[in-house]
């Protein structure tokens, strides 16, 4: 199965987290927990950005190595770990600024998910059934019926699955 996550924001509490987590570890452990209950290591996961905001690279290292699934990343504003040279990136299948994904064997109607970190008002196939996996916003603005806003905040900070999505996005 493919799923999808944004803004995990691994090491850095916003005010609305700061209001449900005493601190990192008790947010880490329940993000953790709710990605490895959905995927499994055979799974693919796309993390569509801001993933960790740790300025060094070993944690965000050994957090990569606690979560299930083959790991995708689509580049966030927050993703600096990603930079740093001692990074090892084969913790990723690979990372990406942009990239489209052929869904056509989930679905008749939709062909294509465009993967991008930010909400873009047109995205490649925009006219020819396509859709947009975004994050970014860390609450749920709805702007185009093809645009799905993935961000783990308003998903009760859990992957989900390109079925999943699907199902909300044609409904």
């Amino acid at each position: 199965m493919i799923y999808f996550t944004s803004d995990t924001h691994f090491f850095y509490m916003t005010a609305n987290r700061k209001k449900l987590f005493d601190d990192y570890d008790s947010m880490h452990k329940y993000l953790i927990n709710k990605w490895n209950e959905k995927v499994s290591e055979e799974d693919d996961i796309y993390i569509i950005g801001d993933f960790s905001n740790e300025n060094g690279y070993l944690k965000t290292s050994g957090l990569l190595r606690c979560l299930n699934g083959n790991k995708y990343l689509i580049k966030g504003n927050n993703d600096k770990f990603a930079e740093n040279i001692k990074f090892d990136k084969t913790l990723f299948k690979f990372i990406k600024d942009y990239y489209v994904l052929d869904i056509k064997n989930y679905n008749s109607i939709i062909k294509k998910a465009v993967l991008f970190h930010y909400p873009i008002l047109e995205w490649e196939g925009y006219y020819n059934n396509s859709i947009l996996i975004h994050g970014h916003w860390h609450k749920n603005k709805k702007y185009h019926k093809s645009a799905f806003n993935i961000a783990s905040d308003i998903h009760n900070f859990s992957p989900l699955s390109i079925n999943e999505i699907l199902e909300m996005v044609l409904a």
